[in-house]
């Protein structure tokens, strides 16, 4: 045993297992060189570990691990930030009485349990500090925080707690494998694989997979700190309702756990994937819908991708959340998506495609148009088509009413979900026209865009005359057709926004034959408004899952 006498200042080597006994108010280092032995580290002025002016740099620095068991709280006053070494696990495990970590001085911990008792980890208002692991923190009590400006954890977060984080930015090294899931954080996440994976040292490899935690994020940052390739797999449904970022070198695996959620307020994005950032599996991308414009037409476009036809997307999904008629109709109404169209009283189309150069069936609901039904609900359509769409609301309440009146509701509030596999990179927009340079469009940008149902397809016009490519006319669509001949052909095009991601139509790359000229359908008033590249009536800007 190592006694340090009070109001004094020493520095104890212990090369063998033993007790250190700190009974006073002097500064102290202590270092714990282990070789193969251990040690326990007690404190006896008021509980385990606390002290006026103790600065607590404790180091355990040899081959074997050890740790150190606090039952009171932790103070370092100290002049300098407290560091406990590789190989030390300090914990906290107070069942009766809250503990408190913190001082004046910060405290960074190699690896820290806490267990029990209320956890609450503080700084001086004047010096926020921040909640730090070289390694892991597993929690399994309930833990506030104060004055606590970051919470950076090296490698894995576990135990059975939820991190209660609020607004307080977090970073984590490696996985997240704490049981607590389906919480809210309001600060940003950012998992950034720098947990090394060899304990006790402080060099090595880093993480390479780095397990995303199941909760409910404002911002989601997937990086890799060293740049090394780093694979981000979720483990289990989380949601983003502002920005997913996935840096260089870095895979985000959704497998069908992460949902960008849209509401009246703000629509999640994904923010533009540079060098070989990659997102995989299928994402649920919301689109919110403003019922009071009444029964209405939108122009929307799908941000995802089927998986199984890459470069196509079908309406299966957003049938989930909306009813869709159209020929061939399910036999009985239900608020559960079928496999095929609602039935209807007329089973008249409700999505349909602009497609002025193929002929006109005879069933057309829109009488005279250029706007075709589809003919299923699986049909393959070309990703960066915008689709016109009749509003009737959501599924869940008064279906049959919405479908067959006799009167007809007015739409509520719901959300859109487009699911599969994110659009990324550039793209190219394919559209039915002889001799027409296709336009690209790439490089989006991610902001919080509006979700008051902004319009997500425009109409793009093309310079040259009109001309429809053989191979891409369509003939089956819904009807059939005794019109030969188009009405007076004007050359636009449906296009819609292929990303999860606001686009500025000023960053888009127009071919010699496009027009600068985009019209804009407003639902609002039912009207066209338009916009010149480069000077805006409408705006410029066009948000995720809207075709324009």
């Amino acid at each position: 045993m190592l006694l340090l006498p009070a109001f004094s200042s020493a520095q104890g080597l212990i090369n063998n297992g033993t007790n250190i006994v700190m009974n006073g108010n002097g500064s102290s280092n202590v270092f714990v060189n282990l070789n193969g032995s251990t040690a326990n580290y007690l404190n006896q002025a008021g509980g385990l570990l606390t002290g006026t002016n103790i600065g607590y740099d404790v180091l355990a620095d040899g081959s074997t691990t050890t740790s150190v068991t606090v039952g009171g709280n932790w103070t370092n006053n100290a002049s300098n930030a407290a560091i406990t070494g590789y190989g030390l696990t300090v914990i906290f495990n107070n069942t009766s009485v809250a503990q408190t970590i913190g001082g004046t001085t910060s405290t960074s911990f190699y690896n820290l349990i806490c267990s029990g008792s209320t956890k609450t980890f503080s700084a001086p208002a004047s010096s926020p500090f921040a909640v730090k692991t070289s390694q892991n923190f597993s929690l399994s009590s309930a833990v506030t925080y104060s004055n606590i400006s970051a919470i950076n954890i090296g490698k894995v977060f576990s135990g059975t707690s939820s991190l209660n984080s609020g607004s307080i930015p977090v970073t984590i090294g490696d996985d997240y494998t704490n049981s607590a899931t389906g919480y809210t954080v309001t600060g940003d996440w950012t998992y950034n694989g720098s947990g090394l994976n060899s304990p006790n040292t402080a060099s090595g490899t880093t993480a390479s997979n780095l397990m995303v935690g199941a909760l409910n994020y404002n911002n989601l940052n997937i990086i890799s700190a060293d740049g090394n390739t780093k694979t981000a797999p979720a483990n289990g449904p989380l949601t983003i309702a502002g920005i997913l970022t996935v840096g260089n070198n870095c895979t985000f695996q959704s497998n069908g756990n992460a949902t960008l959620l849209s509401t009246a307020n703000a629509t999640a994005s994904i923010a533009t994937l540079t060098g070989s950032a990659n997102i995989i599996g299928n994402v649920n991308v919301q689109r919110f819908v403003t019922g009071s414009y009444g029964r209405s037409y939108r122009l929307i476009s799908s941000p995802v991708y089927n998986p199984n036809a890459s470069g196509f997307y079908n309406i299966t999904s957003i049938l989930g959340t909306t009813p869709i008629t159209g020929p061939n109709p399910v036999a009985a109404i239900n608020t559960t998506a079928g496999s095929s169209f609602d039935p209807s009283n007329t089973n008249n189309s409700s999505v349909w495609m602009y497609r002025e150069g193929d002929p006109f069936p005879a069933n057309t609901v829109i009488k005279d148009s250029d706007y075709k039904g589809i003919y299923s609900i699986t049909e393959n359509i070309p990703v960066g088509t915008g689709l016109l769409f009749f509003n009737r609301g959501n599924r869940t309440t008064t279906l049959t009413a919405k479908l067959r009146g006799p009167s007809f509701p007015i739409p509520e509030n719901y959300a859109l979900v487009y699911t599969g596999v994110p659009n990324q990179g550039t793209i190219t927009v394919k559209v039915p026209q002889n001799n027409i340079n296709n336009f690209t469009v790439s490089s989006p940008y991610a902001k919080e865009s509006p979700g008051s149902g902004t319009q997500t397809a425009y109409y793009y016009r093309y310079n040259s005359s009109y001309a429809p490519v053989a191979n891409l006319q369509r003939t089956n669509w819904y009807g059939t057709s005794n019109k030969t001949s188009d009405q007076a052909t004007d050359g636009f095009n449906l296009i819609g926004n292929p990303y999860a991601a606001t686009i500025d139509l000023d960053a888009v790359t127009f071919g010699s034959d496009i027009s600068t000229l985009v019209y804009v359908f407003n639902p609002i008033n039912k009207q066209f408004s338009y916009y010149t590249k480069g000077s805006a009536t409408t705006g410029s800007v066009v948000t995720d899952g809207n075709g324009a």
